[in-house]
């Protein structure tokens, strides 16, 4: 029997784009980046024992880009779940860094950093400083900005695709 002639056995020439010039697929490598962040920034705060998403909340609490946990929640969710998110809150609460003031009337928890949350922060701050510096070790802001601006764009066309 032939090969050739079974049709299951035949392959489709696949049509080629710009976007399969590339070693690996895009999402690889933004999935590689994002768990190497993830794991990097787990490793420098574990002896404070917080992680990435402890970071993420705190930054985005103290510059007061969220108020309650549901904002929260909304900008990190493809990041964490609820459930992961409650824990990394409780973890600050008893470490005295927010406080949570549950609003049940306006189905909200809102968020606020204590006093040492406050002082907490910069420090910590100044951890990811010196991590997004070696991060960015070799790339020009003009480079950011152009990568920024393509994910940007497939951010767009990705949720245009999915309606």
């Amino acid at each position: 029997m032939m090969m050739e002639n079974n049709p299951l056995q035949r392959k489709v020439e696949r049509r080629k784009h710009f976007s399969h010039d590339s070693e690996k697929p895009i999402g690889w490598y933004l999935k590689r980046v994002d768990k190497l962040i993830t794991q990097n920034v787990n490793d420098m705060f574990a002896p404070m024992g917080l992680t990435r998403t402890h970071w993420q909340a705190l930054n985005n609490t103290y510059h007061g880009r969220v108020k309650t946990r549901e904002d929260l929640h909304e900008l990190i969710h493809d990041f964490v779940d609820l459930k992961t998110l409650d824990e990394v809150i409780d973890s600050l609460v008893q470490r005295g860094w927010m406080i949570r003031t549950e609003k049940p009337e306006l189905g909200i928890t809102e968020l606020e950093l204590t006093g040492e949350g406050n002082e907490a922060f910069p420090r910590l701050d100044a951890i990811l400083f010196e991590f997004d510096k070696q991060v960015f070790q070799g790339i020009t802001e003009e480079e950011y900005k152009t990568a920024i601006k393509v994910l940007n764009q497939l951010i767009c066309n990705l949720n245009h695709t999915a309606h």
